[in-house]
């Protein structure tokens, strides 16, 4: 089935994509560079309109972990951050 007026929403970067509109069986990967500093989770919506207008939506979450650097890292800390 095809999904016309589809978007890409997360809930921390906002507008990632769309609208676009995908053919049975298309496929469309997105990236998103942002710094961040402490551990966190986003979650994703995505929303189109399949056959007669009907809303189809999926959603999905990810665990993003910031550690500490090792010692080595820490002290050449300056010329990372």
């Amino acid at each position: 089935m095809s999904l016309s007026g589809v978007t890409v929403q997360d809930d921390h970067l906002g507008l990632v994509a769309g609208p676009f509109d995908l053919a049975p069986g298309e496929k469309r990967v997105f990236t998103r560079t942002e710094e961040i500093h402490h551990t966190t989770v986003n979650w994703a919506i995505v929303t189109g309109y399949g056959p007669e207008g009907r809303v189809c939506t999926a959603d999905a979450t990810a665990e993003v972990v910031v550690e500490a650097p090792c010692g080595e890292c820490a002290s050449a800390g300056e010329a990372f951050s």
